[in-house]
């Protein structure tokens, strides 16, 4: 059963994602999304439903998740984290243009973020992949 209290719901999702129940920790993670949209948490929803997709090498899965933080709070601050996230999925998926292109796009918007740095060094790490490590 979800908890109908906020702050429950978002603990008892964090902790099922941390204690390996990932399809539960993502359900109750969706369910707080769903109920409070406009709670400042919310992208970190997002963000945590991705991460656990990584966790289990599922990259489509996870980028989905990290675009939504884009497309649905693109003034949040966890865009650049998102960014980040999204493009390490796309080298995954072996989409080096894509990747190439969202992380110079990180360091353009937000040059005094973490991952600006981690941009930047990533770029460098892509460009040294063999070609049949990109698709495109």
């Amino acid at each position: 059963t979800l908890p109908d209290d906020k702050d429950q719901l978002w603990t008892q999702a964090g902790q099922r994602l941390s204690s390996g129940q990932r399809d539960e920790g993502r359900r109750f993670y969706r369910v707080f999304i769903q109920r409070f949209p406009a709670d400042p948490r919310a992208p970190q929803a997002y963000l945590a439903i991705g991460m656990s997709f990584v966790q289990e090498s599922k990259y489509p899965n996870a980028a989905a998740e990290f675009q939504k933080v884009l497309d649905t709070y693109p003034k949040s601050p966890e865009v650049p984290e998102a960014m980040w996230q999204l493009a390490r999925s796309f080298v995954e998926l072996h989409f080096c243009t894509d990747a190439r292109s969202l992380l110079s796009d990180l360091m353009k918007r937000y040059p005094h973020a973490a991952r600006a740095a981690d941009a930047k060094a990533e770029l460098k790490t892509i460009a040294k992949l063999p070609k049949s490590a990109c698709s495109s």
